[in-house]
């Protein structure tokens, strides 16, 4: 990479820089591999990234579709993470290119939050129901936040690594403002190259609960079949960091 001012997008959305900041996260597969043992027929993921947990389950002998809406992303997983049951799509998790016949739809890691309006979160559980068989669920791994909780942070440090491009190392720290009465969050990157150079992105999300995600899949024609606070199956409290919640189709 040349000395200056990278693009920001080539640190948050180039494959090899988000394994380091977003791929890299393990704690959840245990989870979606028990999962996936319980189900049968072809699952999609949506907002897949490079492939990190749909590419396990395809590696178990499931059929799955990753579905992302960055380019970049899916590059890399088609190059790294690509087996015969694996298969990457360009396309936005609210407007889904497939036809009716999915067992499962997934969204693990957060992905559902980024749905930051009732219009969205409507749309992207209307495109699930679509494409699900009769019968089939819905998964979401959501952030559980309480208000009480969810509070500003000025800058704190998530990751230091080499870059792939060996020009020194990249710093990443986020800074997060939280709007309590819209229940939304904006998440402020910086990437600070050991040469000096900088980048920065804002991703935003919404923190939604239980009661929320109900009345959604009720408008879509969905039905919360199970509750969990973890990945484990833990009771679902205030205390909570995700919450795993399970929609069933209505047949």
């Amino acid at each position: 990479m040349a000395s200056g001012k990278p693009h920001a997008s080539r640190l948050v959305l180039d494959g090899r820089h988000y394994e380091y900041v977003d791929g890299s996260r393990k704690e959840d597969l245990s989870y979606w591999a028990r999962w996936a043992e319980t189900i049968s027929g072809p699952i999609l993921e949506a907002g897949c990234g490079t492939g990190r947990v749909g590419y396990r389950l395809a590696a178990k002998g499931h059929r799955v579709y990753g579905v992302d809406i960055a380019p970049e992303l899916l590059l890399y997983g088609r190059r790294h993470r690509l087996g015969p049951n694996m298969r990457y799509v360009q396309a936005c998790m609210r407007a889904l290119p497939f036809d009716i016949g999915f067992t499962a739809v997934i969204y693990p890691y957060s992905v559902f939050n980024h749905n930051v309006t009732d219009e969205e979160a409507l749309q992207c559980l209307a495109e699930a129901h679509r494409v699900l068989l009769p019968g089939g669920e819905v998964v979401l791994d959501l952030i559980n936040m309480t208000d009480d909780r969810a509070c500003d942070d000025a800058d704190a440090f998530l990751i230091a690594y080499s870059d792939p491009d060996d020009v020194g190392f990249i710093r990443v720290s986020q800074a997060t403002r939280y709007d309590g009465r819209t229940r939304r969050v904006w998440l402020d990157r910086r990437h600070l190259r050991s040469d000096g150079a900088r980048a920065s992105v804002t991703l935003a999300a919404r923190f939604y609960r239980l009661e929320d995600v109900a009345a959604l899949a009720e408008a879509t024609g969905l039905r919360v079949a199970s509750v969990a606070g973890g990945y484990e199956n833990e009771e679902l409290d205030q205390d909570s960091d995700v919450a795993v919640i399970h929609l069933r189709k209505l047949a």
